[in-house]
């Protein structure tokens, strides 16, 4: 019994005394992991962004592009309206976002504040603050001036009909009339829009960064088979069909990803498997 008694008193004071050196040490344990932690590098789920981001914000390659098809598109409206003789009922369909508004500061956030759309979607565009893809202005000022009708169909919302205004505006982009900026109200989907609009003006140009800004054809089709069509219609794109680069998003970067709420994860994976290499 005394043995025990004294085993336990032995085995409490090298507690007791691992205990108060634990203590001495523990502002500098402390200091180590707030060290370590601080050099492990941010990695966000939209990390694949980034550099599609900065090609977009920091390339002139991209700037360059963008001129390059604003000035073929400006060529065909002349042509067209010279060879018409005149303007009268010709109208450009043009999408907005990344085909006039550049939205590239909301990816950025998305990138490092390390969420999704539509997350935070609607504080970016109530801002108004996008500013216009280079060339984009200029064109638009051009068909004014050739009497050519300008006409916009976006999936932006509604809700940001006036924000969207307010930003267009701010550009030096008049919208005079409601019927000229067609948003979504209830599908994605643009055909019946352009019906709409096609019910009313001859339409000479459509002007997107998303295939689906041009057709259905290209609505409905999902994978190969949306690549496919492409070489159907190869002879409308520089004609009637005018595109924009985008590789930060678009209809081309779902396509990859097979099943319905994939995780990020199964997207990264998804991704590296559209891969081709050698």
């Amino acid at each position: 019994m005394q043995v025990t008694k004294g085993l336990q008193r032995w085995i409490s004071a090298s507690k007791s005394a691992v205990g108060m050196k634990i203590l001495r040490y523990l502002p500098l344990l402390l200091l180590f992991a707030l060290l370590t932690a601080a050099d492990k590098p941010f990695v966000s789920e939209n990390d694949h962004l980034t550099m599609a981001v900065l090609y977009h914000q920091q390339a002139p390659e991209y700037a360059a592009l963008c001129y390059q098809t604003y000035n073929l598109a400006t060529a065909r409206m002349q042509q067209t309206v010279r060879k018409k003789g005149s303007a009268e009922r010709l109208a450009v369909v043009m999408d907005l976002d990344e085909t006039v508004l550049d939205n590239s500061p909301y990816e950025a956030k998305c990138i490092t504040d390390n969420i999704r759309y539509p997350a935070q979607w609607k504080e970016w565009c109530m801002l108004a603050k996008a500013e216009a893809i280079p060339g984009a202005v200029e064109f638009i000022l051009q068909a004014q001036k050739l009497g050519v009708q300008v006409i916009y169909i976006s999936n932006r919302k509604e809700e940001f009909r006036e924000a969207t205004k307010n930003n267009l505006q701010s550009l030096g982009i008049p919208v005079a009339k409601d019927e000229d900026l067609l948003l979504r109200i209830k599908e994605n989907e643009k055909e019946s829009r352009r019906k709409e609009i096609a019910a009313r003006y001859e339409v000479i140009l459509l002007i997107g960064d998303n295939l689906n800004d041009f057709s259905d054809i290209f609505e409905t089709a999902r994978g190969e088979d949306r690549k496919n069509r492409i070489h159907d219609q190869k002879k409308s794109f520089g004609e009637k069909y005018i595109i924009l680069p985008n590789a930060i998003y678009g209809d081309w970067e779902q396509a990859l990803y097979t099943e319905p709420k994939m995780t990020p994860e199964q997207q990264r994976a998804a991704r590296y498997r559209g891969l081709k290499r050698f």
